[in-house]
């Protein structure tokens, strides 16, 4: 006997069941993911979204056994500002970069290409009483940026380095 006529039989009426059940599953573990997700961020445990498997991006919260991605944190100087202030005090002197967003312990810049006009996301992060600083910049499309997210955050580094005290 067919499901689909009006009568049906104990063996359809479980099947329906069955896959009823299975997509309340699926639905109950894609909401588990995301809400564990946000609330990981939302708290501040995982500052930055993991890096894509593609070349374009690079995070000092990548894996350090993962030369394409991990780039080693800032390590500062203490000065009169917070690491943060002093990435700031930087970053606001320079031309296509704009300031997305700024909090106690986060700041968040886009980068815009000279030729064509590309977009990249630089954070930057700072645990409260630490002179590091995790970073990420990442291109917002594409695959590969021919080194020039990893060129970024360096050419920072050496930048705030290079600073007299």
């Amino acid at each position: 006997m067919s499901c689909t006529r009006k009568r049906k039989s104990k063996n359809c009426r479980t099947g329906e069941h069955t896959m009823y059940t299975i997509r309340i599953i699926l639905k109950v573990i894609l909401i588990t993911a995301f809400l564990s997700c946000r609330s990981a961020y939302a708290t501040g445990e995982i500052p930055f979204s993991p890096c894509p498997k593609s070349p374009n991006c690079v995070s000092s919260h990548a894996p350090a056994d993962d030369p394409r991605h991990y780039i080693a944190p800032l390590t500062l100087t203490p000065r009169g500002d917070s690491p943060l202030e002093q990435v700031h005090q930087l970053l606001q002197k320079k031309s296509r970069v704009k300031l997305m967003t700024r909090s106690a312990h986060y700041l968040h810049y886009e980068f815009t290409s000279r030729i064509f006009g590309f977009v990249d996301d630089v954070e930057f992060y700072a645990p409260a009483q630490s002179t590091t600083v995790h970073m990420k910049s990442a291109s917002r499309v594409g695959y590969s940026d021919l080194g020039a997210n990893r060129n970024r955050l360096e050419s920072i580094r050496g930048q705030l380095q290079a600073q007299k005290p």
